[in-house]
């Protein structure tokens, strides 16, 4: 049987004068010990930084969004945030919705939202859903932050 894969089943190259950032949380159960991480890669794909980190305990959702936070910080303290523009991708369809669209997030999470687009104010980027399959390295790292002995190479 011929295995048909969908278009975001592999991590996608930005286009020149973009970089992209893939982050992911990840959490132990409902709420647990957790981890952030991302890779940052130009137009060839090359990795320009990585973070993985613990972030103690959280909710998966709160995860996702303070990934998405490091990364903003990350990016905004490079030398390339005057040079390119920020493609951020995650698989976490929720945190997508709220930073795209603040005024629907609820009172539980709106302060690390409005943190998110408080340092993202001065920046040119964008925040975009992508499938698992898409945010592999991303997911490696950020599980290695709840277990350092993980290994995050892809």
């Amino acid at each position: 049987m011929e295995k048909k894969l969908a278009e975001c089943d592999e991590w996608n190259f930005p286009h020149f004068g973009f970089v992209k950032f893939n982050i992911d949380g990840a959490v132990k159960g409902s709420y647990g010990l957790a981890g952030i991480g991302g890779v940052l890669r130009d137009h060839s794909g090359k990795i320009l930084a990585e973070f993985s980190k613990s972030i103690g305990f959280a909710d998966p959702t709160s995860a996702e969004i303070l990934a998405i936070k490091e990364a903003l910080i990350t990016f905004a303290s490079s030398e390339w945030n005057k040079k390119v523009e920020l493609i951020i991708e995650t698989d976490c369809e929720t945190a997508v919705f709220w930073i795209n669209n603040p005024n629907t997030t609820p009172f539980t999470f709106k302060d690390l939202v409005n943190e998110c687009l408080s340092i993202g104010s001065n920046l040119y980027w964008k925040l975009c859903w992508t499938r698992r399959e898409g945010n592999v390295k991303a997911d490696r790292l950020a599980k290695a932050g709840i277990e350092p002995g993980l290994k995050a190479a892809c």
